[in-house]
């Protein structure tokens, strides 16, 4: 599914994560609806911009969830955890929720600009990359 430069980035983030946070964390941003008109949907026409035009990058897809984690921290704190709560957060916790939200949301990346014949495909967003960078013009 990613290239190797990018499995080499995830697998440094899996270590030392409290996988509970994570999952209370991306389980609660995924269905807050706020959350979702005003930071997801752009981030997901963002990126399926970037796959429709071929420069779509892994590292920088999870860089633009970040902001979307944060506010959701932010917005969680407030209703549930109490102040301190996204100051015992690390960074490598945070770009957790970030991954877990791109795999979430890469059906709907990869889908929002394809052809109806590659919507039925079952291409991960990586091998669609390099298919469409293969059939590209010069």
């Amino acid at each position: 599914m990613h290239d190797p430069i990018v499995k080499s980035y995830l697998n440094s983030l899996n270590e030392a994560v409290d996988k509970t946070t994570v999952r209370e964390l991306v389980l609660y941003i995924t269905n807050d609806s706020q959350l979702y008109r005003q930071r997801t949907q752009p981030i997901i026409k963002n990126l399926s911009n970037k796959v429709g035009k071929a420069t779509y990058d892994g590292v920088k897809a999870i860089k633009a969830f970040m902001n979307l984690v944060n506010d959701g921290i932010k917005k969680y704190e407030k209703e549930h955890a109490g102040k301190g709560f996204a100051k015992g957060l690390d960074k490598k916790t945070k770009e957790s929720i970030a991954q877990e939200l791109l795999d979430y949301y890469t059906e709907q990346i990869g889908e929002s600009k394809e052809a109806p014949t590659e919507k039925s495909s079952t291409l991960s967003l990586g091998e669609y990359l390099k298919k469409k960078k293969k059939n590209r013009r010069y």
